[in-house]
C-alpha cells in the first residue's frame, strides 16, 4: 500500500490570557502536556499580575476522548506520521506567533517559552525552527530532544536563561532518565536553573509564582 498526501488549507484556536497593553514586560507561550485542554490549563497560570503578563496558549491539534468518553484530551503528536505531525504543529505555531508578534515592543517586554510535559518538546523544536528572540525557557516535567545540539542554539541571546522544574514525586521520571536529561542539557546549554518541588506530573501555582517574582 502506498501513502499518499494532500495539502489542504486549515485553521485551528489558540488562546490568549490578559491583554497586550503599555503595561506589559512579559510575553508567556505556554505549551500543555498530553491530554490537556487551555481552558483547564491555562488556569494555573491566574497567579502572574495580569497587567504586567500576556500569555499566549497554543492548543495541540490531535483530540481524542479520555475518561470513557467523559472528556476531550489533546495531544502534539505520536510515532505514527511522526514529521508529518512536527510539520503541520509548526506552520500552525508559525502563524500564531506572526499574527501575535508584530504588537510586541522587545526595548520593553521579555518573551518566556514554558513547555510542561509533552510540551517541552514542541516548545524547544519550535524556538529552534523559529529561531525565537526568547529570554527564557522553562522546561517542566517534559523531555528534553536529543537532537536539539549546542548547535542549533546558535541564535540565542547571551543573556538567556534555562529552567528546569520537577516534582520530587514525579512517577514518569526516574533517576537514570534524570541522569540522561541532565547530560543532554549540560551539553546544549551549559548552565541551568533546576527547581524542585513537592509534588508529582502537575503544574504548581506557587512555583509559576515564584518564576514571576524571578523575572519581576
Amino acid at each position: 500500500m502506498e501513502s499518499k498526501y494532500a495539502p489542504y488549507q486549515s485553521k485551528a484556536p489558540y488562546y490568549t490570557l490578559n491583554s497586550y497593553s503599555e503595561t506589559t514586560e512579559h510575553v508567556w507561550i505556554a505549551c500543555h502536556g498530553f491530554g490537556q485542554m487551555v481552558k483547564y490549563f491555562s488556569r494555573r497560570f491566574d497567579v502572574l499580575d495580569a497587567s504586567k503578563h500576556y500569555l499566549l496558549f497554543p492548543q495541540g491539534l490531535d483530540r481524542f476522548y479520555m475518561d470513557n468518553y467523559t472528556k476531550v484530551g489533546a495531544s502534539w503528536t505520536t510515532r505514527e506520521e511522526r514529521d508529518l505531525h512536527l510539520e503541520n504543529q509548526q506552520a500552525y505555531l508559525d502563524q500564531m506567533w506572526a499574527i501575535e508578534s508584530p504588537q510586541f515592543d522587545w526595548s520593553r517586554t521579555q518573551l518566556h517559552l514554558f513547555g510542561f510535559s509533552q510540551g517541552v518538546s514542541v516548545i524547544t523544536r519550535w524556538a529552534v525552527k523559529a529561531q525565537l528572540p526568547f529570554d527564557r525557557m522553562i522546561m517542566w516535567a517534559g523531555g528534553f530532544p536529543p537532537e536539539l545540539t549546542a548547535d542549533k542554539w546558535a541564535f540565542k541571546k547571551p543573556q538567556t536563561e534555562f529552567v528546569v522544574v520537577l516534582g520530587n514525586q514525579d512517577p514518569f521520571i526516574n533517576a537514570a532518565q534524570l541522569d540522561k536529561q541532565g547530560t543532554l542539557l549540560q551539553s546544549a546549554f551549559g548552565e541551568y536553573q533546576s527547581i524542585r518541588f513537592e509534588g508529582g506530573h502537575e503544574l504548581n501555582r506557587d512555583v509559576i509564582a515564584g518564576l514571576d517574582l524571578a523575572k519581576a
